[in-house]
């Protein structure tokens, strides 16, 4: 997510649409990767760091 805030700076401070759009869709694979239970096992998942990337990845 740190990533996304990163993209929100540049989206004020560069006045580029561009930025928010990319911001959009990697939070909403986020949230859908929340939703469907593919997490980090201190979100009660199963998966490690890496796999829980990939499942981000993957909705993108």
């Amino acid at each position: 997510m740190s990533a996304v805030m990163m993209l929100n700076y540049l989206s004020e401070t560069q006045e580029d649409e561009r930025y928010h759009i990319t911001t959009e869709r990697i939070r909403d694979a986020y949230d859908a990767s929340v939703q469907a239970r593919d997490t980090t096992r201190d979100l009660g998942g199963s998966l490690g760091t890496a796999a829980f990337a990939d499942a981000v990845i993957g909705r993108l």
